[in-house]
């Protein structure tokens, strides 16, 4: 005997028609970039249609330009990874800026150091993002060459760290703007003169993405169920600050003020360098003597207890960055930071200093401040870079008085915040401080206007 179909639990109800498909969006300002230059690419306007913010990437093939006196350009390496090309990044619609992140090379060279392990940049790093995946050097990315190579990079700061669908539905088109660096701040260069590139060209430049196109049905059937609301979406977005300090112990005032602060970042390069000057690099950053830090938030002393920060004493400041960035610490997956590339142990004249981390250079990658074609004044074994980092979390001090604030970070608008160091003495150096604030941010579609906006 048959059953009623509400009871034939093998028959399942249709699901409303959709189809997804992969889209590759071509740069719509040139075909090819050197590099101060800038890609844009403007995302498809389609009705009933969606793109999936967690799985846009970048691609485009790199390769070295040759130099005006004939030279192989073969032996220029990238700074950490094609990352170091990318200054900054900003999404806009109809005029207005979704998400603005300067000082991308930086943050994301981080992000992917403390996220990462060895293994992760020696397949998938080496291939994608151009990492060298030694973990002797760890900053040491591809070689550039004249043949070129191919990258694909995975957008994912700002509007792309949305695990959300961005409706493509719009009266105007969401554009991508890439801004590139210079040349100087993505590569290392050999001590050859005849290696030096003149310039790095990007070609064949595309945006690819997935888009999921709903049938009209189901498309009513989401519109009835928002119905004047719209679409309102939360995303953690970047704003970035730079400053340069002297020696000594720092406080620096940030302009980082929203309603829902989730967390704070430094970032120390170093400028100058014992013996030599105008050291500079993308991806190195050192500890610079930093001893102890912590935020002063309208004169709340975040966290309670000061974060310290020895020569003997990395531990602690390393889980409190995991917790800061990836909200907790999983041991099981350990990032490519290493405390051998954080402390410099001693100087040419054996005193023991915190200036500099420590990173192995080979021979065939030997460089010479004399004849180098950008600021990395490093000699082979001294005077290098590494991958210090320290960051704070505000997600745990929302007041319980504060009803505003999205989510569960700190409303930070009417209050003055500083961060604030204080250093050992002993190695520390003018430097160049990078802070970037972590912020929530809610992106929402106007029903008539059908433009974007983001609020904060």
């Amino acid at each position: 005997m048959a059953l009623p179909q509400a009871l034939s639990y093998d028959v399942l109800p249709n699901s409303a028609m959709s189809r997804t498909y992969k889209s590759v969006i071509s740069s719509r300002n040139n075909t090819t970039f050197n590099c101060n230059q800038r890609m844009e690419f403007s995302l498809p306007q389609s009705e009933s249609s969606y793109i999936d913010l967690t799985n846009i990437s970048l691609k485009f093939k790199l390769q070295a330009t040759v130099n005006g006196g004939g030279g192989s350009s073969q032996g220029a390496h990238l700074d950490f990874s094609v990352l170091s090309a990318i200054s900054r990044v900003v999404v806009s619609c109809g005029g207005q800026v979704l998400s603005d992140i300067s000082g991308y090379n930086y943050l994301a060279t981080a992000l992917i150091q403390a996220s990462s392990s060895p293994e992760s940049l020696n397949s998938y790093g080496r291939a994608g993002l151009g990492c060298s995946g030694v973990q002797d050097l760890p900053l040491l990315g591809d070689q550039v060459t004249l043949a070129g190579k191919y990258y694909s990079i995975p957008m994912s700061l700002g509007i792309f760290s949305a695990k959300k669908m961005l409706p493509l539905d719009l009266s105007s088109p969401v554009v991508i703007s890439i801004y590139l660096t210079s040349l100087e701040e993505t590569v290392f260069c050999p001590t050859n003169n005849d290696d030096i590139p003149a310039n790095l060209q990007f070609s064949e430049c595309e945006i690819h993405a997935y888009v999921c196109q709903l049938n009209a049905e189901a498309q009513l059937f989401l519109d009835n169920s928002l119905g004047e609301m719209s679409y309102n979406w939360n995303i953690t977005d970047v704003s970035n600050m730079s400053v340069a300090h002297g020696t000594g112990n720092t406080s620096t005032v940030l302009p980082f003020r929203y309603s829902s602060l989730k967390s704070v970042v430094q970032l120390i390069r170093n400028s100058t360098s014992i013996g030599n000057t105008g050291e500079f690099s993308v991806s190195g950053r050192s500890k610079n003597g930093l001893s102890e830090f912590y935020l002063d938030v309208g004169g709340d002393i975040v966290p309670s207890r000061r974060i310290r920060c020895a020569n003997n004493d990395i531990g602690e400041v390393m889980t409190e960055s995991m917790v800061a960035l990836f909200g907790n610490t999983e041991i099981s997956h350990q990032g490519s930071l290493n405390t051998t590339h954080i402390n410099r142990i001693q100087n040419a004249a054996g005193d023991a200093l915190d200036v500099y981390p420590a990173f192995k250079s080979t021979n065939n990658f030997g460089l010479d401040n004399s004849q180098l074609a950008n600021p990395h004044t490093y000699s082979n074994g001294t005077h290098t870079p590494g991958t210090f980092l320290a960051a704070i979390s505000l997600e745990s001090y929302k007041p319980a008085t504060d009803s505003e604030s999205l989510m569960c970070g700190l409303n930070t608008i009417g209050s003055q915040i500083s961060w604030n160091n204080k250093a050992s003495g002993a190695g520390n150096t003018a430097a160049t401080y990078e802070f970037y604030g972590f912020y929530d941010s809610v992106i929402s579609l106007d029903p008539v206007t059908r433009i974007l906006t983001a609020n904060a």
